[in-house]
């Protein structure tokens, strides 16, 4: 069990070092976890519905209004930006962010580069 505790704190910190090397250090978890699925949603179709974002896994545990006032902030700071003139669609601003998180995805995603992922975490 403490081989697991461990794992993990070796990937939360990784995440700490990525999320402060891509600008999200300064963020909120609820905004840093928006952007997360509008940059997943992104990949997905190519905007992300406000109602797609609302229901996305990585925030089921955040109010909507919460939500409603992240949105906002990412839009401020120039993470996200609207997609099309209606309401409700956004899409990622830095695109380079948004290739990094989905080649994150396939690694571990794919079972040969998972375990090359491991080896280097030492776990």
């Amino acid at each position: 069990m403490y081989t697991e505790f461990k794992a993990l704190m070796k990937l939360q910190l990784l995440t700490q070092e990525m999320e402060k090397d891509l600008g999200l250090s300064e963020f909120s978890l609820i905004d840093t976890k928006v952007l997360l699925a509008v940059v997943d949603l992104h990949a997905q179709s190519g905007m992300a519905a406000t109602s797609r974002i609302l229901a996305h896994q990585l925030l089921k545990t955040f109010s909507k209004p919460s939500l409603f006032r992240s949105l906002k902030t990412l839009e401020a700071n120039g993470k996200i930006e609207k997609a099309t003139e209606k309401r409700g669609y956004y899409i990622p601003i830095n695109l380079w962010a948004s290739m990094f998180l989905l080649a994150m995805d396939k690694i571990f995603s794919w079972p040969s580069l998972k375990a090359k992922s491991t080896n280097i975490l030492n776990i």
